[in-house]
């Protein structure tokens, strides 16, 4: 969907971060990938670039309440 959405808009690249690490995991594991885990993995691939992460109030409540894997390890700032 994002391919259809985005692919006429230049300068724009979809990345497929999500999808690579979720074939990484061992079948085994029953593991799942959540948001934490595509931004730690975006900030070692490319060491110095400085990321934000914007979200909406009904996301930003859902972090603060502990709803997401690892929500502690967000930093917010308003």
């Amino acid at each position: 969907m994002c391919n259809l959405c985005f692919q006429s808009i230049p300068r724009v690249t979809i990345l497929t971060v999500e999808e690579d690490l979720n074939r990484s995991l061992d079948a085994t594991t029953n593991s799942r990938i959540g948001t934490i885990d595509v931004l730690r993995h975006l900030h070692q691939a490319n060491r110095g670039v400085e990321f934000y992460f914007v979200v909406g109030q009904d996301t930003y409540n859902d972090l603060c309440c502990g709803r997401w894997k690892e929500s502690e390890r967000f930093i917010f700032e308003k």
